[in-house]
C-alpha cells in the first residue's frame, strides 16, 4: 500500500490547511505512473478522485481508475482513498500524541506515524505511483483570524504566501514536500 504525505512549515497565523474536496466539487489528484509489468512510464499524468469509481475488467471490484499499458497491454488500476482530509497546524504535544495512537490502530508502521499529514492511501495494482503533481491541488487555508484563504501552489515550487486583511499580517506555508511512501517495514 502506497500513501501520500505531506510535511510542511507554516506562519503561526496558519490555524489548519485543508482539501478542497467533496462529493459535488472532488479534489482531482494528478499523478505519474509506472507499469509494473514492463516497468515503462505512462505517457501522461493520469488524474482521479475519491468519488468517482470504474469497473475493473474480468472482476467485481471497482477501482478510482483504470488504465490499460500501452506497451504491454496489462491493465492497471488504483483506488484511492483520503486518509486526513485535514491538517491542524497547531496541534499540542497531547493532540500530537492522541493522532499517533489512531494512526498506529489503524496499522500505519514507524515511517508513517511520523509524518505531519496522511493524505491519501493508494492501492495500486499493476502499476506505482512514480510522482505527485500539487501544483493542480486547491487548498483551504484557515487562519487564526477565521478568513479562509485558498492556496494553490506553483509548479516547481514548494511555498505559498498571502496576506491576511482580517489580521494585517502575513501568511505562509514553506518548505511543503509531499512525498509517497510505502507502508511496508518499520
Amino acid at each position: 500500500m502506497l500513501y501520500l504525505t505531506a510535511n510542511t512549515t507554516t506562519s503561526e497565523t496558519i490555524q489548519k490547511i485543508s482539501l478542497q474536496d467533496n462529493e459535488s466539487n472532488p479534489t482531482e489528484f494528478p499523478f505519474e505512473l509506472i507499469c509494473t509489468h514492463c516497468r515503462e512510464s505512462h505517457d501522461s499524468t493520469i488524474t482521479m478522485n475519491a468519488y468517482e469509481k470504474v469497473d475493473i475488467s474480468g472482476s467485481k471490484g471497482e477501482a478510482s481508475i483504470v488504465v490499460r499499458c500501452k506497451f504491454c497491454k496489462s491493465e492497471n488500476s488504483i483506488v484511492l482513498k483520503i486518509i486526513e482530509n485535514e491538517f491542524n497546524c497547531l496541534i499540542d504535544e497531547e493532540e500530537g500524541k492522541t493522532l499517533q495512537t489512531k494512526r498506529k490502530k489503524l496499522g500505519f508502521k514507524k515511517n508513517l506515524i511520523d509524518n505531519n499529514w496522511i493524505l491519501l492511501e493508494l492501492d495500486c495494482r499493476g502499476c506505482e505511483v512514480s510522482k505527485f503533481h500539487p501544483e493542480l491541488i486547491t487548498f483551504n487555508v484557515v487562519l487564526k483570524s477565521g478568513s479562509i484563504l485558498e492556496c494553490q501552489l506553483d509548479e516547481n515550487e514548494n511555498e505559498w504566501y498571502d496576506y491576511d486583511e482580517d489580521a494585517g499580517e502575513e501568511v505562509s506555508i514553506i518548505d511543503f514536500q509531499f512525498n509517497i511512501i510505502n507502508n511496508k517495514g518499520k
